[in-house]
């Protein structure tokens, strides 16, 4: 009882109370313009989905979900928006469904298929017909997790490419080249490898109760140099999923294939040219069979793992040699540091931009993950003693503080958001249903706090403004709310996640604001890492054809993943057109940096010095108009005590007057 008052306390509604520890200042603003983000003009429905989860007509419109991903184990010609018997009666009504084609349990085709090129062909031909003619949007990623169980995390079982059943067995030695069944050449990055662990365990016959003693090849505990077969060691296993027991291991013979130019567990460059080798006839025949389909690429991994190892190795080289067929990269996401999914789509859009003119979303296809709860204003508890609102609260506030700023800061670039067995999560579902009132047209909304993010959505007669404070302390923040032209509020409500009266579930607690004039001036007060929804009711119905504020954005021709280091300079070029300096009324840098500390970051603008908030990961930057010209020096360097950084992209963005 005690925990539940405490928890109780923290998460009651703070709303237009004063708070000693509150930051005073950071003020939200909406003036009522329609707003069009790199061509995105509304809220990005993509972001509020769920992946493995039944959809019934209730629960999409209980919990507002306007997005699903869809396996197909076998790679065809399928979409789960139809059935044998027509239209499926939720799936064909979601904005967005993504068709993923091939699962990560699914060996590659070219394995064994020496006409794979030809199948691949076929299938998306056949796909790109299928999904003609709808009234709907087709989504298509080529294979699930590619990274994972292609490489060593399904070695000795089903789905890895490692298995030495697909190559030639003749002529085989430790370290030699690796050659397909069906294929003459080699391979590139293959090699044979002859010597592996094993360990003896016990093993219960469950029918007869028979126990015998079986031998184990543990295939991520590595064999030291210089051992011959038959010789012992102790060791343990390297990856995470291994068995990390420390024990006594035998050296045994087990033919097996490893890439020797792989960079971690994941998928390496032999990998890579499996994927590439199918995906290209695959996703040129249906470019040119139905160009509206979005093609999703990519490895369903975090684009930064391995000091952006996995970009380098897997993700960069599909988007250069294949530009014109890929919309978006995909990803997944678990319990990791939200922050950081914002700037792999900032580096993958700035980066085909800038190199090929194209223009990449981010698509997380899964997605799970929660707060610590001892380090986002929860209180601190045992595992053993987790408190159930605990949990569903840090499960809500991990997916709204993603969503929030996938939508305010970067709308253009996110393309979708998947919860992963989202309804066995009460705080994901609760999460959701909070979030189901941010949708229709983007409005511009202002704050003056680089931690406290707002997106602003109008739809009918209803605007909602959703706001999340990513500092660890309370923000008092005033409001300066103006509907758009042909409107005035008549009534608003500020709403934030509670525990029920019985502790049972997360609920919304409301709490009115002032109206005056047809607007709302009032003051709210957010806790630190916490959600807040402000929602108004509006007299009379927005045109949403009316003028729109533009926001353009150009990136740095130099791409991207810059060091700076102590002593040297960084020097990027930014272009902006003519038009665009023209029409501006507003400029801002939007900067990915990584590794910078307190005042390390230094920075002029065709040189002009510009202070650089002390932050990591996407930074905004403002800028005077006057600064900017057609093109634009940006130098990086290192303040004196810093130890350098990396810049991850740079680009300027210009805020154009409605029309």
């Amino acid at each position: 009882m005690r925990l539940f008052v405490m928890f109780a306390l923290l998460v009651a509604p703070v709303l237009c109370v004063a708070n000693l520890s509150a930051e005073e200042g950071p003020e939200v603003r909406v003036d009522g313009e329609f707003l069009s983000v790199n061509g995105q003009a509304e809220v990005p429905l993509g972001l509020f989905g769920t992946h493995a989860v039944s959809l019934s007509p209730e629960r999409v419109a209980e919990y507002g979900i306007e997005c699903t991903r869809e396996i197909h184990f076998n790679p065809g010609a399928g979409t789960r928006r139809l059935t044998r018997d027509g239209p499926h009666p939720v799936l064909s009504n979601l904005p967005v469904v993504i068709d993923c084609q091939g699962d990560r349990y699914r060996i590659p085709n070219i394995l064994t298929d020496p006409n794979y090129a030809e199948h691949m062909a076929d299938i998306g031909r056949r796909y790109a017909e299928n999904v003609k003619g709808h009234d709907w949007q087709a989504y298509v990623e080529f294979w699930n997790e590619p990274y994972l169980n292609w490489a060593e995390r399904s070695r000795g079982g089903r789905g890895t490419t490692y298995d030495e059943k697909y190559y030639k067995e003749e002529g085989r030695v430790d370290g030699g080249r690796v050659t397909l069944k069906w294929m003459d050449e080699p391979l590139e990055h293959f090699r044979w490898q002859r010597k592996w662990a094993a360990y003896d365990r016990e093993r219960t016959d469950r029918k007869t109760g028979e126990t015998t003693i079986q031998q184990r090849i543990e295939w991520g505990v590595p064999v030291p140099e210089g051992l011959e077969i038959g010789d012992t060691f102790t060791g343990r296993g390297q990856y995470y999923w291994s068995d990390r027991t420390e024990r006594e291991y035998t050296v045994v013979e087990a033919w097996n294939v490893v890439d020797i130019n792989a960079r971690g567990w994941w998928s390496g460059p032999q990998n890579y040219w499996f994927y590439a080798q199918m995906f290209e006839p695959w996703a040129r025949a249906i470019r040119e069979t139905n160009p509206d389909v979005i093609i999703i690429a990519g490895w369903d991994f975090n684009l930064a793992a391995g000091g952006w190892a996995v970009w380098e190795q897997l993700t960069k080289p599909l988007i250069d040699a294949f530009p014109e067929l890929i919309d978006g990269i995909a990803e997944h996401h678990y319990g990791i540091y939200t922050r950081q999914v914002g700037t792999w789509y900032e580096v993958a859009c700035a980066y085909a931009n800038a190199m090929h003119g194209t223009w990449v979303k981010g698509y997380n296809t899964e997605c799970d993950g929660q707060h610590d709860p001892a380090v986002h204003g929860l209180p601190e508890q045992t595992q053993g003693d987790r408190d159930a609102m605990v949990e569903q609260k840090a499960q809500a506030i991990y997916h709204i503080r993603d969503i929030v700023e996938l939508a305010a800061r970067i709308p253009g670039k996110a393309g979708s958001r998947t919860a992963h067995h989202a309804d066995r999560k009460p705080g994901v579902m609760a999460a959701l249903k909070f979030l189901r009132d941010i949708r229709g047209r983007l409005l511009r909304t202002q704050t003056s706090h680089p931690d406290l993010w707002a997106v602003t959505g109008v739809q009918d007669q209803r605007l909602t403004v959703m706001l999340f404070n990513d500092s660890r302390t309370a923000m008092t923040v005033p409001l300066a709310i103006t509907p758009p032209a042909g409107t005035t509020i008549t009534a608003g409500y500020a709403s934030r996640l509670v525990p029920d009266a019985a502790g049972e579930q997360l609920i919304e607690s409301e709490e009115a604001l002032t109206i005056s004039d047809g607007t709302c001036t009032d003051t709210v007060t957010i806790a630190g890492k916490a959600e807040l929804k402000l929602v108004f009711t509006l007299d009379g119905t927005p045109d949403s054809a009316g003028p729109t504020r533009w926001r353009s954005q150009t990136f740095a021709r130099e791409g991207v993943l810059h060091h700076v280091n102590p002593g040297e300079e960084l020097t990027l070029t930014v272009p902006v057109a003519p038009e665009h300096l023209a029409s501006a009324d507003q400029a801002h840098l939007l900067l990915a940096l990584e590794g910078s500390s307190g005042d390390e970051v230094q920075l002029s603008v065709n040189g002009s010095p510009v202070t650089v908030p002390k932050r990591n990961l996407l930074v905004e930057v403002p800028v005077e108009l006057e600064q900017l010209a057609e093109e634009n020096t940006l130098v990086f360097s290192v303040g004196a005590e810093g130890n350098g950084y990396r810049v991850l992209s740079a680009s300027v963005k210009i805020d154009h007057a409605a029309e």
